[in-house]
């Protein structure tokens, strides 16, 4: 019957997805440890309290090292009992681990962890405290329970060894996974420099698991392009085998380099595992081209057009201070001009408003400024402000915000002049051009009028690309080569008065 079942037992080894191997002496000190490799059934024996086993195990990612063990003694088994004990490269002992063990011969099974190790070369100790000679006979196999997401490209422990954290892009890493026992601060921090591709509401997304039950939050904070911190969330971590997902956010973020740390202080807190992305929620309107902040260098925008822009102060700083924006652009027609402003930001806090205010061609002040509000939570405010009558010129339209935050404001603004952006309501059925828009080809019906006149063309800067005299009463083709796309004023001048008719170029 014995026969019969070592047959079996022989059988079933030989047929196991485990390799099968016996202990070699000597095998200690340590560094003469046997090389037990992963899912490898070990067969050893020890019978001496100073005549310790040792095996070497080579993690090759950072993770829990599992050990399965059977342990039978020779008769009953003393009161001091066979142990196994987790060391590192160095020699530094980690805790140890008093197994099942079967008396007469019995083999009992039983299953232990070391938890949140770093990748690399440790040995595990058998060994019996027992001060007289008594044998114990065991097997030993180890296996690695990886954690849920891989390790991040190290060194990334400092602003200067950041890793890039692309846009909308998922990267994972490791914090706190320990080479030697009851460690602290060791890659406690990791850094990821990224740069938002446009001024907005930042979302960082994560998920994350904790190797062992005394973790329970990682610290995230993002910091600005010179390392000062902006402000740090706390995002809970789930405990061993489970994930937690989590979405931290960040008002007021520029388009400039910006840094994330992931950390942990918690002296007990080991093995974090995570995966980062992040996202951009736009503001409403686009961004103006900086710097802008200055006349000498006023951003020249078409009348014709919409402008568009953000008042943030980048990643430089995170408070303080006042934002300007500064555009210059000029006003084809005698008349009055109004600016009607449209703002937003995606935070609840409208404080201070929107200030506008117009200059002349020489800088100076044309009237007072006035301070529109602001729409909270990306739902624009409209304002407005009217010159009754301003000669045609260049101009400067100059708006900031004085409040302490002006991040996370974008603003939309129209030039309207002359009844109805450029066109008398009383022309509009006397001229038409068509096709608009067009190619720089067009034809220009002027049925409806008589007389010579002056013809221009003027582009957005106040230039005139056409100037000609023309005989009014038909159709009149024109043709604007080497022009590019872009609004363009129609000005006819006949009989004493002015008509003016807006046209677009594209190509």
């Amino acid at each position: 019957m014995n026969k019969l079942l070592l047959l079996f037992l022989t059988f079933v080894l030989s047929t196991s997805t485990y390799s099968q191997i016996n202990e070699t002496e000597p095998n200690e000190p340590l560094l003469s440890g046997n090389n037990l490799p992963e899912n490898t059934v070990l067969t050893g024996q020890t019978c001496m309290w100073n005549e310790p086993d040792f095996f070497q195990v080579v993690m090759p990612q950072d993770g829990v090292l599992r050990i399965h063990t059977g342990v039978s003694g020779e008769g009953i088994n003393p009161s001091t009992a066979l142990q196994f004990q987790l060391f590192t490269a160095a020699n530094d002992p980690w805790y140890s681990y008093v197994p099942l063990a079967g008396e007469n011969g019995a083999m009992m099974d039983d299953v232990f962890e070391w938890c949140c190790l770093e990748a690399g070369t440790y040995y595990i100790q058998v060994y019996s405290g027992y001060a007289f000679s008594y044998c114990y006979n065991y097997t030993l196999s180890w296996e690695l329970v990886d954690a849920a997401f891989t390790n991040d490209n190290e060194p990334n422990s400092t602003f200067a060894t950041a890793e890039f954290l692309n846009y909308d892009e998922s990267t994972e890493g490791h914090l706190s996974f320990y080479p030697h026992p009851q460690g602290s601060g060791q890659d406690g921090t990791d850094f990821y420099a990224f740069v938002p591709p446009m001024n907005g509401t930042v979302r960082l997304f994560i998920d994350s698991q904790a190797e062992s039950t005394g973790s329970n939050n990682i610290s995230v904070n993002i910091h600005t392009i010179n390392g000062s911190a902006w402000y740090a969330q706390s995002s809970p971590v789930a405990s061993f085998p489970s994930t937690n997902s989590d979405t931290l956010i960040w008002e007021c973020i520029g388009n400039d380099t910006m840094y994330f740390s992931l950390n942990t202080t918690n002296y007990y807190d080991r093995g974090y595992a995570y995966r980062i992305r992040y996202d951009v929620i736009p503001m409403v309107f686009g961004n103006d081209s900086e710097p802008n902040n200055f006349f000498a260098e006023a951003q020249l925008v078409n009348a014709f057009e919409p402008i568009e822009g953000n008042q943030y102060l980048g990643a430089s700083y995170y408070w303080g201070g006042t934002q300007e924006d500064i555009f210059k652009f000029y006003k084809p027609v005698d008349g009055f001009l109004k600016v009607v402003i449209h703002t937003e930001t995606h935070t609840g806090d409208g404080t201070g408003g929107n200030t506008v205010q117009l200059y002349d061609h020489t800088a100076n002040y044309v009237g007072a400024p006035f301070t529109a509000p602001i729409g909270l939570y990306g739902v624009p405010a409209v304002d407005t402000m009217h010159f009754e009558t301003l000669n045609a010129d260049t101009f400067y339209l100059k708006t900031y915000s004085a409040y302490a935050y002006p991040a996370c404001r974008s603003y939309r603004i129209e030039l309207l002049f002359d009844e109805v952006n450029g066109v008398k309501e009383t022309s509009l059925s006397q001229l038409r051009i068509y096709p608009n828009p067009n190619n720089g080809d067009f034809q220009l019906d002027t049925r409806q009028l008589a007389g010579m006149a002056q013809l221009q063309v003027i582009d957005f800067t106040g230039r005139i690309i056409l100037n000609e005299q023309q005989t009014l009463g038909g159709t009149i083709p024109i043709r604007l080569s080497d022009v590019a796309s872009g609004y363009y004023l129609l000005k006819i001048v006949n009989d004493g008065r002015e008509i003016h008719q807006p046209f677009m170029v594209s190509r």
